[in-house]
C-alpha cells in the first residue's frame, strides 16, 4: 500500500508510513491498495520463534544467563565477620564490554525472527558472526574470572561468587556449539 502524504511504499504489517509516520490509509484507485478508502491496514507484529536454529536459541538462552550474571555477585571479602561483594560489572569495568556484545546478540536474534527484518546473511555468514561475538564474551569472561580486583595484594582475601561461575558457563554454552557448527561447514565446504 503506498502512503497518501508522501508516497511511499508501506509494507503491510505496518499501522503507520516509516517515511513520514503519517497512519497507513488506502485510497481508491492507487496501486497497492488492498481495501475501501479510509480503512488502516493493520496487522499485529508476530515474532516467529520456528525461524531460529537450535543453535539460535542455545545461543541466545546462554548469553541472556551471561547478562544476568554481570549483575551478581563475582568476588567477595570477608573482614571482621564482614562480606562484601562485587558483581562482575564492578569489579572489572570491561566486563561492560560483555553486556554490550549480549545485548547486541539477543537484540540480533529477536530481529532474526521479526518480520521487519532486513536482509539477513546466510547461514554460515550467520553463525560466524554469532561466534565472534560469542568468542569475544568467553576471552573476556575468562579474563574476568581469573583477574582478581584489586591487584595481587587482595587476591589471598578474596574468594569467587556464583555469579563468576554461572558467568564462565554460559559464556562456553553460548559459544561450543557454534564452532561445532562452524566446523561442520567448513568440512563440508572444503572436505578437510
Amino acid at each position: 500500500m503506498s502512503c497518501i502524504q508522501c508516497g511511499y511504499e508501506i509494507p503491510h504489517v505496518f499501522g503507520t508510513c516509516p517515511n513520514c509516520g503519517r497512519p497507513a490509509e488506502t485510497v481508491p484507485g492507487r496501486p497497492g491498495n488492498r481495501h475501501n478508502a479510509g480503512s488502516i491496514d493493520r496487522q499485529p507484529l508476530r515474532l516467529d520463534a520456528n525461524l531460529w536454529t537450535e543453535n539460535d536459541r542455545i545461543t541466545g538462552i546462554a548469553s541472556a544467563i551471561l547478562l544476568i550474571s554481570l549483575f551478581l555477585p563475582w568476588f567477595g571479602i570477608t573482614l571482621l565477620g564482614t562480606s562484601v561483594t562485587e558483581d562482575g560489572l564492578t569489579s572489572h569495568g570491561y566486563l561492560s564490554i560483555v553486556m554490550i556484545i549480549c545485548l547486541a546478540i539477543l537484540g540480533y536474534l529477536v530481529l532474526r525472527i521479526s518480520p521487519m527484518r532486513p536482509v539477513l546473511p546466510p547461514a554460515r555468514i550467520h553463525e560466524r558472526l554469532l561466534l565472534a561475538a560469542t568468542a569475544v564474551n568467553v576471552v573476556l569472561v575468562v579474563a574476568g574470572f581469573i583477574a582478581t580486583p584489586g591487584g595481587a595484594e587482595w587476591a589471598p582475601l578474596l574468594s569467587r561468587q556464583f555469579g563468576s561461575f554461572v558467568g564462565g558457563i554460559a559464556a562456553l554454552a553460548a559459544v561450543v556449539p557454534l564452532v561445532k557448527s562452524v566446523f561442520n561447514i567448513h568440512i563440508r565446504l572444503y572436505g578437510h
